[in-house]
Formats: structure tokens, sequence, C-alpha cells
């Protein structure tokens, strides 16, 4: 009769199932009674159970997490300090009147040339006839160089009348050093 009421009661003991897990009005989940045996000697479960357990475990165990870093300043990207430094020379050059030089005016376009490039900071590539960046300039500062030599080459071809460019024969594209020689 003892056995008779272990197997009909319907227990963990005897079933091997734990009773169904309650939660409390707030939501946490409550206490569940140690897993025991059944009578073939296994600990059963429920795996919603099992995977509480392990995460109260895991959560025992490890350190609190590192507070989150504080927002980094975002590195600026070159292309884009390039194209912005691009715009500004180019408005800076568009402010003023181009010159033309026709021929009979050398004096009046060469200083008014220089003029437009010391606006921009490349007076040094005319008057010191730098063809390439110079040494010891960061990247960026290179790339600013380039665009420097660019604009000024495309003003200075802009303010030669034809006749002008056709005496000049072969160009180097986007050199302005090279262009200011001739």
């Amino acid at each position: 009769m003892a056995e008779e009421d272990m197997t009909t009661s319907g227990s963990a003991r005897d079933t091997g199932k734990m009773p169904e897990r309650e939660e409390s009005e707030d939501g946490t989940p409550s206490p569940m009674p140690i897993p025991t045996p059944n009578p073939n000697g296994m600990v059963t479960m429920a795996a919603a159970d099992l995977i509480a357990l392990c995460e109260r475990l895991i959560s025992a165990r490890a350190p609190p997490p590192p507070p989150p870093p504080p927002n980094p300043i975002p590195e600026e990207d070159p292309n884009m300090l390039a194209r912005e430094y691009q715009k500004e020379a180019q408005a800076s050059l568009n402010t003023k009147s181009v010159t033309t030089f026709d021929g009979t005016n050398y004096q009046t376009w060469k200083m008014a040339f220089l003029s437009d490039a010391e606006v921009i900071g490349g007076a040094n590539i005319l008057n010191k006839n730098q063809q390439e960046p110079p040494e010891g300039l960061s990247s960026l500062d290179q790339r600013y160089w380039v665009i420097r030599s660019k604009l000024l080459f495309r003003r200075m071809l802009q303010s030669l009348v034809g006749s002008v460019r056709l005496t000049m024969g072969s160009i180097q594209p986007d050199n302005a050093a090279a262009l200011w020689n001739k």
C-alpha cells in the first residue's frame, strides 16, 4: 500500500517531474525546491529551471561588467577633411576676380595671381617652384598641398587668354609650379 501511495500521488518524487514554477506578481520567479531523484535515481527538472539555475550560478561568479567607455571623439576621416578643405579653398578663390593675362599685362597678372595663391596658402608652391609636396609634411598636409597646387593650376589656366596658352606648348597637368615657370 505504501508503494501504491507513492506511484499514485503524482509527486515530483514519483514521476520525476517538478511542479510548475510560479511567478510572483512582480514577475520574479519563485524559488524552486531542490530537485530530488526519481525512483530510477535520476534528477529531473524543467529546462527553464535549469537555464535559470545556470544563469544565477554564472552571474554569481562573474565580475560586474566594466562601466561603458566614455563616448570617444571620432577621428576625422582624412578624405572628408580633404574635401572640406578643397571646398573652402575654392570658395576663397571664388570671392576674388580673375585677372586675365593677355600677353601685355604680365606684372599686373603676376601680382594678382600671387595674391590669389596667398589666399589659399599656396604662394610657396609658385615662389619656391614646388612641383611636389615638401618633405616632412603629414599625409593630410600633403593632400592639402596637392589640392592647393591643382586649384592654382586651374585658376592659372582660366586666367590665360587662348593666344597666350598656345605659346606655352605642352603643359604638365595639375602642376601649378611648372605652369608658373613657363
